[in-house]
């Protein structure tokens, strides 16, 4: 449960916020948070952690800490952000990738933020609200305060997640689907959204009895690469024609996150399944590749 309580900036002049979180966690947690505030940040918000304990005297966590406040400080990326090593990444594209090195953090699909050194040198890019191109309706039209800022901290957990493996039998969640009360079903596919499609290994009934229950159906990629190439393979291409959605570039923890985070805002739309599907296939936060609005 992730609870939040926004600060009055202009009481208390903060230049910044630093969240301390363990390494497992902190790519779900930063694109949860920053799904929840939105785009329209006055001041940074950083998460950093470590990969020792912070009782070794040649580990991580003193330097990532005191880098994390250095970013926040600077008041240069007014968004949700992972300070860790010498990276800073944008939080909906970090990703994890060793679980010792202290260089256990990268960005898969997005340009870094910056890198820290002696001194820290910020990639040039637009501001993150230049990088979108989904707002909800006006919040566009009005300066955010404190008493209209539109926190969506609201997530439907009821997620079947399926890590997709070679060999599983896809007829065990079958059963979850049609017995149990999902709010959508998430699947980590091994390659561009490729499925098994033929014989037991087929994730065809399984797609297919979620979409006839109006369950969604979201296909990530543990390997987020161009989604464009998926049109190379048929198997790539069968959840979406039997109704499924697909996570573009996004990193799994973003994916899941989003799938979470969107199934709670459409719910009250009155085409709720358009709703959700124009949120996911769109860019809110800098989370997925897409043509920036102009």
């Amino acid at each position: 449960m992730i609870h939040f309580q926004l600060i009055n900036n202009e009481d208390h002049h903060y230049a910044g916020i630093v969240i301390i979180h363990g390494t497992d966690t902190i790519a779900y947690t930063a694109s949860a948070v920053a799904f929840a505030l939105g785009p329209y940040l006055p001041v940074p918000v950083v998460f950093t952690g470590a990969q020792s304990p912070n009782n070794v005297a040649h580990g991580d966590s003193s330097p990532n800490f005191l880098r994390a406040c250095r970013v926040a400080a600077d008041g240069k990326l007014n968004e949700v952000v992972v300070v860790f090593n010498d990276r800073i990444l944008r939080a909906v594209r970090t990703e994890k990738r060793h679980d010792y090195l202290f260089d256990g953090f990268h960005s898969p699909s997005f340009a870094e933020l910056g890198k820290i050194g002696e001194s820290i040198q910020y990639t040039t890019m637009p501001p993150l609200t230049e990088q979108t191109n989904y707002h909800f309706q006006n919040d566009k039209k009005q300066r955010l305060t404190l008493q209209n800022w539109p926190l969506r901290n609201q997530y439907c957990g009821n997620i079947l997640h399926i890590s997709q493996a070679p060999g599983v039998n896809p007829a065990f969640w079958l059963n979850i689907v049609e017995n149990q009360c999902l709010d959508g079903v998430f699947i980590e596919s091994l390659g561009i959204f490729n499925l098994p499609i033929e014989g037991d290994s087929s994730y065809e009934p399984l797609i297919t009895a979620a979409i006839t229950r109006n369950i969604p159906v979201l296909v990530s990629s543990r390997y987020p690469i161009r989604p464009e190439f998926r049109t190379n393979y048929t198997p790539a291409q069968k959840a979406e024609q039997l109704g499924g959605m697909i996570a573009g570039n996004m990193t799994v923890a973003a994916a899941l996150t989003k799938f979470m985070w969107a199934l709670a805002q459409v719910k009250s739309d009155v085409n709720p399944n358009a709703a959700l599907k124009q949120l996911l296939a769109n860019s809110y936060i800098g989370e997925i590749d897409v043509a920036p609005e102009s």
